[in-house]
C-alpha cells in the first residue's frame, strides 16, 4: 500500500521527515495453513433414538509481518521500526475437542441436544519472544425441528460459541490501517463467548409454484474483543481488549416468491438491531445501529421471447452514539436477456440508484448501463461480441457510512465508457 501526499497525515503519530510530498509505503505479508481432522460414530439404538460421538482437531499455523517506511525524495528510507512500527508474528494455534449428541423424535418434533468440550492451546511468538495459553471449554448445543411436511418446517438452534482473535489482533506492534488511522494488536487476548440463538420457518409448494420463509436470530455476547479508541481530530489510534460488555444484536427477515404463468414475483425484508458499548478516548459510549431493508422484484420465464428481471430494494440506517446519523438509499436495477435468430444473444443491465444523507441534508443519484451482443454459429469453436460499459460514462459513485467512531462520505471513481469487440475461440 502506498499513501502519496502533499499534506502531513498522522501528525505526531507516525515518525515521518518534512517534505514536499510524502511518499508512505506499507508492506504486508501473511499466509496461513490448515489441517484438521474428524471422526464420528454413530449409535442407532432404535428407530427414533440414536447417540452420535465427535472426536476431532484443528491446527492453524499463521504467519503475518508488516513493515512500515517513507521513501525519502533523495532516495533514503525512514523506517518506521524504532517507533513502534513493524510486525513479525507467528501464531501455532491447536483445538482438540469431543462432542456428544443425543438425536430423538417425538411425534413431528426432532430434538438434538449435545455438549463439546474443547481445549485451546496458542502459541505466539513475536520477534523470538514465545507466550503460550492453554483453555478449555465446554460449549452446549441444541436444535430442534418441527415436520410439518416434506414441504414446511420450523427449526430452532441454540449455540454457544467462542471464537478466538486472528494473528493481526495479537501482534503488539503499530501498523497503519488508512490515512487517518494507526492498530495496535495484544498478546495477551484470550476468546470471545457468546450466545446465538436461530429458528427459522419455510414452505414451498412446486404445485402452486410459491416459497416462503421467515427467520430471526438473536446473538448476545458475554467476553466480547472491542478496540478502544483514542480519537485527536479525523485520526484515531485503536487497540483490542476483552470486555464484559454484553451486546445485543437481533436480525428479522424473510422473503416470498410466487409465480404465475411465466411470471415470477418477489418481496423480501430485514431488520437489523444492534446494540453495543465502545470505549472512545476512555469513555464508554452506548451505540445502537438500526437497518431496515425492504423490496422486491419481477422476472419472466419466457422461451421464445426476452427475458427480463426487475428489483427494486430501499435501505433505511440509523446510528444513535454521542450523535444521530441517518442514511436512505433506493436501488432500482433491470436485466434483459434476448436469445433471437438461433445464433444471438442480447444482454443489457442497468441500475438507478438515489442516496440521500439525511444527517447533513445532501443527495447523490447516480444510472449504470451495460450492453453486449454475442454471436456463435452452432458447433462453431468461435465466438464474437460487442460491448459496452459505463454507457452513460459516469465518472464516480458516492456513499455515506457511519461506525461507531467514524460518520464518512466516500467516492468511489468508476472507468470511463469502454466499448469492446471480443473474439472467442474454444479448443
Amino acid at each position: 500500500i502506498n499513501w502519496l501526499t502533499d499534506e502531513v497525515i498522522l501528525e505526531g503519530l507516525i515518525p515521518v521527515v518534512d517534505e514536499d510530498t510524502y511518499d508512505i509505503f506499507k508492506i504486508k505479508k501473511s499466509s496461513s495453513n490448515n489441517i484438521n481432522a474428524v471422526i464420528k460414530h454413530y449409535w442407532v439404538l432404535n428407530r427414533f433414538n440414536h447417540i452420535y460421538f465427535t472426536i476431532g482437531s484443528q491446527f492453524t499455523f499463521d504467519d503475518f509481518e508488516t513493515i512500515e517506511y517513507q521513501q525519502l525524495e533523495d532516495g533514503n528510507i525512514n523506517d518506521f521500526s524504532n517507533s513502534g512500527f513493524g510486525n513479525d508474528t507467528r501464531l501455532n494455534f491447536k483445538d482438540l475437542f469431543l462432542g456428544l449428541h443425543y438425536k430423538f423424535q417425538r411425534g413431528k418434533t426432532t430434538f438434538k441436544p449435545g455438549i463439546f468440550y474443547h481445549y485451546y492451546n496458542w502459541n505466539i511468538n513475536q520477534f523470538d519472544v514465545a507466550n503460550e495459553n492453554n483453555k478449555g471449554v465446554i460449549l452446549p448445543e441444541f436444535s430442534a425441528e418441527v415436520e410439518f411436511s416434506n414441504s414446511k418446517k420450523l427449526n430452532f438452534n441454540y449455540n454457544l460459541k467462542v471464537r478466538f482473535p486472528s494473528i493481526s489482533q495479537f501482534a503488539d506492534r503499530f501498523t497503519l490501517l488508512n490515512f487517518n488511522s494507526i492498530y495496535q494488536g495484544n498478546s495477551q487476548l484470550k476468546n470471545e463467548l457468546y450466545h446465538l440463538f436461530q429458528l427459522r420457518y419455510y414452505r414451498f409448494s412446486l404445485f402452486k409454484d410459491i416459497f416462503y420463509n421467515f427467520n430471526i436470530s438473536y446473538r448476545l455476547m458475554e467476553d466480547n474483543l472491542k478496540n478502544r479508541t483514542a480519537i485527536q481530530g479525523i485520526d484515531f489510534v485503536s487497540s483490542p481488549i476483552l470486555s464484559d460488555f454484553e451486546d445485543k444484536v437481533w436480525n428479522i427477515g424473510g422473503s416470498l416468491k410466487k409465480g404465475i404463468n411465466k411470471y415470477k414475483f418477489s418481496i423480501k425484508g430485514n431488520i437489523s438491531l444492534a446494540e453495543y458499548e465502545k470505549p472512545i478516548n476512555n469513555q464508554i459510549i452506548a451505540n445502537t445501529s438500526n437497518t431496515y431493508s425492504f423490496g422486491g422484484g419481477l422476472e419472466t420465464r419466457f422461451i421464445n421471447f426476452p427475458n427480463f428481471e426487475l428489483g427494486y430494494t430501499k435501505t433505511i440506517s440509523e446510528y444513535k452514539a454521542n450523535t444521530i446519523s441517518n442514511f436512505q438509499s433506493d436501488v432500482f436495477a433491470a436485466f434483459l436477456e434476448y436469445d433471437f435468430l438461433n445464433d444471438f444473444i442480447f444482454k443489457t443491465d442497468y441500475s438507478f440508484e438515489n442516496y440521500n444523507n439525511k444527517t447533513f441534508g445532501s443527495k447523490s443519484t447516480f444510472d449504470v448501463a451495460n450492453v453486449s451482443l454475442f454471436y456463435q454459429k452452432v458447433d462453431s469453436a468461435w465466438g464474437f461480441e460487442i460491448s459496452a460499459n459505463n454507457i452513460f460514462d459516469i465518472a464516480f459513485k458516492q456513499r455515506n457510512s457511519f461506525s461507531s467512531i467514524l460518520v464518512s462520505d466516500e467516492k468511489t471513481f468508476i472507468l470511463p465508457r469502454i466499448i469492446m469487440i471480443k473474439v472467442s475461440y474454444k479448443l
